[in-house]
């Protein structure tokens, strides 16, 4: 198959379809130029998905759900989420702390450094009275 050509694809029934509408003779998408020249195309041959239902069913508000249905469905969506193990959990927890710890020696260290940097440099009195 030459370069230039465009791939013919197969529809959902398994027969070639047709190159795509905005593909032209030399394989650019019209207008396109050399946008992109030289790279794959990214989309998918995969059909777009059919969104099923009446267009009064969009439009239409929601009616509340009873407590009870709204209860079952809260638990379902919890039962579709996947946990972290204990194990994880704790190992996060630890490096929080440690990283946590890190962080106040450093603050501490920069705090005191700039303390004893201005109090010695600044003729300001640097006691600890308020």
């Amino acid at each position: 198959m030459k370069k230039n050509q465009p791939k013919a694809r197969k529809n959902a029934k398994g027969k070639k379809a047709s190159a795509k509408p905005s593909e032209t003779a030399g394989g650019k998408a019209a207008g396109g130029g050399d946008a992109g020249a030289g790279r794959s195309d990214t989309r998918s041959d995969a059909a777009a998905p059919v969104i099923e239902g009446r267009a009064e069913e969009t439009g239409r508000k929601q009616q509340g759900t009873n407590p009870f249905d709204f209860i079952q469905q809260v638990r379902a969506e919890g039962s579709k989420i996947t946990w972290t193990s204990r194990n994880e959990t704790l190992i996060s927890t630890i490096m929080v702390l440690i990283m946590v710890l890190v962080m106040v020696v450093f603050f501490f260290v920069v705090d005191q450094s700039l303390r004893f940097g201005i109090c010695n440099l600044l003729p300001i009195n640097c006691t600890g009275g308020n």
